[in-house]
């Protein structure tokens, strides 16, 4: 008796999952170019300007969020609000200072060009920038180009916002599928 169960077993072929090749097959993402195009529709990134919400008297806050609160009732088509964590970058900085510590013919103020050159290098290692961007979503380009004009108009009562280049939203897309990386 047992072994004709081992033999059922043993001869019942086992279904083998698909294995997708590479990351491309398995991301939405097709191309860039003025938008981000998807495997389904297309894609537009802007960057929204934060507010500093604690510096606000109590009227300031409440005017804040009764106008994010129309803004939202306002526009129906699909978006989202990304916050991400971005390192602070003082490279130009640093090569600036860099030059002038070469240039610099004065011990005492090389000294104090070390000194800042090490503050901006610690600075870079340990200080994040909080960013804030909306992902627009629609099925092809022309309704993608309506929808972010009618969010601009719809949101300036609320705050700025600003085109951002390709190479960031590279950048945003790369850290939001590696979210442990620190680009």
């Amino acid at each position: 008796m047992a072994n004709k169960v081992l033999n059922f077993f043993n001869n019942k072929k086992v279904k083998k999952s698909k294995v997708s090749k590479s990351i491309l097959d398995i991301l939405p993402f097709v191309k860039i170019e003025d938008y981000i195009y998807l495997k389904n529709g297309c894609l537009e990134i802007l960057e929204v300007e934060g507010k500093d919400i604690f510096s606000l008297q109590e009227e300031e806050v409440k005017d804040n969020i009764f106008s994010f609160q129309t803004f939202l009732r306002s526009y129906s088509s699909d978006f989202k609000l990304v916050v991400m964590d971005f390192p602070v970058d003082t490279t130009s900085q640093q090569s600036y200072i860099e030059y002038k510590i070469k240039t610099c013919t004065n011990k005492f103020y090389v000294d104090f060009l070390n000194d800042r050159l090490n503050e901006l290098k610690r600075l870079e290692a340990t200080t994040m920038n909080t960013e804030y961007y909306i992902f627009i979503f629609a099925k092809d380009k022309s309704s993608l180009n309506d929808s972010v004009v009618s969010f601009k108009r719809l949101f300036s009562a609320v705050g700025e916002i600003y085109h951002i280049e390709n190479l960031k939203k590279e950048k945003i897309l790369y850290k939001l599928n590696n979210m442990n990386s620190k680009i």
